[in-house]
């Protein structure tokens, strides 16, 4: 913590927009609820504060791999570990890979946590790496977030490839992509898989102690 408070207070110039850009967000979701019937957690509400890699149409794209990084309001810590370390690194062609935060705010519901909401939107203006999306942010809602995530790497990026990932894990995202660029652009699953019946299973840290 006591390395990550100093990159926090340079975020500071940004404190003043952040209010602004989080009552906005809070209209905009309210607009989405009533058009959308209610559900929409799959849409994203992205404060880009300055052009991104998926800012093309998606038709024009050169991405070729769009990675999304489930993360959570208060990973604030993760979120800079990974901009310091691997996503810094050198690329052969930068163009090639875009990237996004992925991170759910219950906006306009949850009055307790306006102030850490407006810290996420604080975050987001000044590196313009949030994909914010109107949902409660919790272990439940990762399903919501991931074909959130698919849905940006397709609609938005154009991407051949979408890798999904957690603010967890470190990527080699050059031989990531060396590797992938080798094979043909389709039919192309990796990664581990789990039989979906395991993951019906209690957890106590969320479900509570059986």
């Amino acid at each position: 913590e006591s390395r990550i408070s100093p990159i926090l207070h340079s975020l500071g110039p940004y404190a003043a927009n952040a209010s602004a850009a989080l009552a906005q967000l809070e209209d905009e979701a309210y607009q989405r609820r009533a058009g959308f019937g209610g559900e929409t957690a799959f849409e994203i509400l992205e404060l880009q504060s300055r052009p991104g890699a998926c800012s093309a149409p998606p038709h024009q794209s050169k991405v070729v791999l769009a990675v999304g990084i489930i993360s959570a309001p208060g990973n604030v810590g993760h979120r800079l570990a990974i901009r310091r370390t691997w996503l810094s690194l050198p690329l052969s062609d930068r163009s090639l890979v875009a990237t996004r935060f992925f991170i759910g705010l219950a906006l306009g519901r949850d009055s307790l946590k306006r102030a850490a909401h407006e810290a996420v939107v604080r975050e987001a203006l000044a590196f313009g790496d949030l994909a914010l999306l109107d949902l409660d942010d919790h272990y439940l809602s990762t399903p919501k977030k991931v074909v959130a995530l698919f849905r940006w790497g397709v609609e938005r990026c154009g991407a051949y490839y979408v890798l999904r990932s957690n603010d967890d894990v470190y990527l080699r995202l050059e031989p990531t992509l060396v590797s992938l660029r080798s094979y043909p652009p389709a039919n192309l699953i990796m990664g581990l898989f789990i039989d979906g019946r395991t993951m019906n299973i209690p957890r106590p840290e969320h479900y509570g102690r059986t």
